[in-house]
């Protein structure tokens, strides 16, 4: 009855170069250039994550810095016990894994697709160049918020912005499996 907390402790920085790692390796896969760490964008995610943990339900807010609207992602999670941590490249891939709901390529997506795929878009929106992060957790509940400017997911804008994935990539990396299976094994990145 120690009162020690059964969440381990959770490096912030290296969970954010995780989170960025992961974002530009997604990017890459829709030709989407990779996106550069913002400090500024991060106080803003922080700030945000910090506010939701007051909040019994998370909800976007429509962030604004230095006067510019800016994209969120937002994504809670309890955790079981079993679970060590949600990390940079956990995110990623449930923000990713909303491409399943995506599938408007040459248009804009209706209204109630968007909302089921906002974070994969605004994920790899090829406009958009910076991103920061921030994360916070109370007791197993984890909130994580990506903020991101320029803002994605605007209308008008999909077919310029959300790209397929490219085959090419796809297919060197499924061949180079069937090649050497053992080399691929230890490589953490392939989930995504």
């Amino acid at each position: 009855m120690g009162g020690k907390s059964t969440v381990p402790e959770i490096k912030k920085d290296d969970w954010k170069d995780i989170a960025l790692r992961a974002h530009n390796k997604v990017r890459k896969l829709h030709n989407a250039p990779p996106l550069k760490y913002s400090k500024d964008l991060s106080m803003y995610a922080q700030n945000h994550a910090l506010y939701l943990k007051t909040k019994t339900k998370v909800h976007r807010s429509g962030m604004y810095c230095q006067g510019e609207h800016i994209g969120e992602n937002i994504a809670e999670r309890i955790l079981p016990a079993s679970v060590k941590e949600y990390g940079g490249k956990d995110v990623t891939q449930d923000w990713y894994n909303e491409i399943e709901q995506y599938s408007y390529y040459d248009n804009d997506p209706p209204n109630r697709t968007k909302t089921k795929c906002r974070n994969f878009t605004q994920l790899i929106w090829k406009d958009t160049k910076e991103v920061g992060f921030g994360m916070t957790v109370k007791g197993r509940r984890v909130i994580v918020v990506a903020c991101y400017k320029p803002v994605g997911n605007i209308k008008g804008k999909y077919p310029d912005n959300v790209l397929p994935r490219l085959v090419q990539e796809e297919s060197e990396r499924r061949f180079s499996k069937c090649l050497s299976p053992r080399d691929n094994e230890s490589d953490e990145d392939d989930n995504i």
